[in-house]
């Protein structure tokens, strides 16, 4: 059983479930990198203020994130995930590199309106069982 520290609920105009988020393009200098596509910037841009509107805390390094994705149509869920876990440690100041672990799930609303996020964070590491399971793969596992 996790326990989260915090959980928060936002809506949003439509949630970004695009795998094609980033665009190749080249830098003042003439490297190339990658960029956001517009739609992909007014994704985050838009969690990011709803949460400073709603004057969301800001949270402390957690172990691991928690998300509900209210859709109003079918999208892959992990192309959900990317952009909405990259604006929420935008707006928290942190690097999800530091999260241990992140899940996601998907919830189909019968409400045509705005969709929502909903996401908590916890300060537990893996549960118990899945230490067990992760362990056995990893010392399983043949070179």
């Amino acid at each position: 059983l996790l326990v989260f520290v915090e959980l928060y609920q936002i809506y949003v105009n439509k949630i970004f479930g695009s795998n094609t988020y980033l665009r190749p393009g080249i830098s003042k200098s003439g490297r190339p990198y990658l960029y956001l596509q517009p739609e992909a910037r007014v994704y985050k841009d838009q969690i990011k203020k709803t949460l400073q509107v709603q004057r969301y805390s800001l949270a402390p390094i957690r172990q691991g994130l928690i998300l509900v994705f209210g859709i109003n149509r079918d999208k892959d869920v992990t192309n959900m995930v990317k952009l909405t876990e990259d604006a929420i440690a935008e707006y928290y100041r942190l690097n999800d590199i530091d999260w241990t672990w992140s899940i996601a799930y998907k919830y189909h609303i019968k409400d045509r309106s705005k969709e929502w996020i909903a996401f908590g964070f916890s300060d537990q590491a893996l549960p118990h069982w899945e230490d067990i399971w992760l362990n056995s793969l990893i010392s399983g596992s043949k070179d």
